[in-house]
């Protein structure tokens, strides 16, 4: 039968699987290219989410601090501070909630959207913890380690911006940004540990330890 067509016809044919090849290989180039430009554009939407969860963070950090004070002192130190430092955490989580409100979750997958969301629900969950303080009804070690797990989740959100990221140069500027916040949330820990020991006059063995395994770290 292929014998019988004309030589036009067998041309055709001849070429007909490479030019459908050619065609699937662009199609597939078309697509991963709007792919990845989709994935940029909603990057730049939740970029300035990594911004606000610095902010965030460096507000808890502080209020982690003045609360070991506050409690290691039994309330009778930095009870104004930490109230001035309330209200400036307080503006920084408004703010990352407003940013974050505003991010479209859908182009970043449900880890995303549920690490963003444990993170928002840690925060709020710290925020009503305050009246433990208040009352001096929690000691320093706990009010420091649930500031201190409020804080990875947050610092998770920011990670996972930086992986999500289709450009490298955009993943290493956030992941730079994030090895500033790790070393920084480190210092914090060393701080919040030693100002509560200190403000309390004395340092328990496993305080100790806790403290002397921060300053190596």
């Amino acid at each position: 039968m292929f014998a019988n067509l004309s030589i036009a016809r067998k041309i055709m044919i001849a070429f007909l699987p490479p030019v459908l090849l050619a065609l699937a290989l662009a199609a597939y180039v078309v697509r991963e290219k709007a792919v990845t430009a989709g994935q940029a554009a909603a990057l730049q939407t939740v970029a300035p989410l990594a911004a606000d969860i610095g902010a965030l963070v460096h507000e808890a950090q502080k209020e982690r601090g003045a609360t070991a004070v506050f409690l290691g002192g039994k309330g009778q130190r930095f009870g104004d501070e930490l109230k001035s430092q309330r209200a400036a955490t307080d503006a920084a989580f408004a703010r990352f909630r407003q940013t974050a409100a505003a991010v479209d979750l859908v182009n970043f997958g449900a880890a995303f959207a549920t690490a963003l969301s444990e993170a928002e629900t840690a925060v709020a969950a710290l925020v009503a913890r305050r009246a433990e303080t208040d009352g001096l009804t929690q000691d320093a070690k706990t009010a420091i380690a649930d500031f201190t797990a409020t804080i990875r989740r947050l610092l998770d959100v920011v990670n996972r911006i930086a992986v999500l990221s289709p450009d490298m140069r955009v993943a290493v500027k956030v992941s730079a940004y994030l090895n500033l916040m790790e070393g920084k949330e480190r210092a914090g820990q060393e701080r919040a540990v030693g100002s509560g020991a200190f403000a309390s006059g004395r340092f328990d063995a496993e305080t100790y330890r806790r403290f002397v395994g921060l300053t190596i770290e």
